[in-house]
C-alpha cells in the first residue's frame, strides 16, 4: 500500500456529513472532536506511523469520534460498602421522588415567580425553610 499522506484525511465537512444521523450532538461540539481526531492522525502521518487508504481513515475517524461522544456517565453498582461514597456523583434518587422531579421539568415552573402576587420572587423561597429545617 502506498504511503499515507496529508491530502487522504478527510475533510471535517465528510466526516459530519457520514455521521450525522448517528450522532445527536451539537455541531461545534462534534466539530472539536474531528478535529482533534484529525490533528492525531495528522502527526501520525507526519512521523510516518500510519499507512491507510482514504476509506479507511474516513472510517477510522468516524469510529474514533463515535467511541469520544458516547456517554461516559453509566450506573454502577456500590459495593464499597460506604453509602454516601463521594466518588460516586451523588446519592441514588428514589424512584418515586425522580419522577416527581420529571413530572415538574417537563413544563414551565415558578422558580423565580411569586404565584401569590404575580412578580417576580426568589427562587430560594422554595428551599428556604427545609434547608433551615436540616
Amino acid at each position: 500500500m502506498k504511503k499515507t499522506s496529508l491530502k487522504d484525511l478527510p475533510s471535517v465537512h465528510q466526516v459530519l456529513l457520514e455521521i450525522k444521523d448517528d450522532i445527536s450532538l451539537h455541531n461545534n461540539y462534534l466539530k472539536f472532536i474531528i478535529n482533534k481526531e484529525l490533528d492525531k492522525i495528522r502527526g501520525e502521518i507526519k512521523e510516518g506511523e500510519i499507512s491507510k487508504s482514504p476509506q479507511e481513515l474516513l472510517v477510522y475517524i468516524i469510529d474514533r469520534v463515535l467511541i469520544e461522544s458516547a456517554p461516559q456517565l453509566v450506573n454502577i453498582i456500590n459495593g464499597t460498602g460506604i453509602v454516601l461514597h463521594t466518588g460516586f456523583g451523588r446519592a441514588p434518587f428514589n424512584g418515586r421522588a425522580l419522577k416527581g422531579i420529571a413530572d415538574r421539568l417537563e413544563g414551565y415552573v415558578n422558580l423565580e415567580f411569586d404565584l401569590q402576587t404575580g412578580k417576580r420572587g426568589d427562587r430560594q423561597d422554595h428551599i428556604r425553610d427545609h434547608l433551615s429545617a436540616l
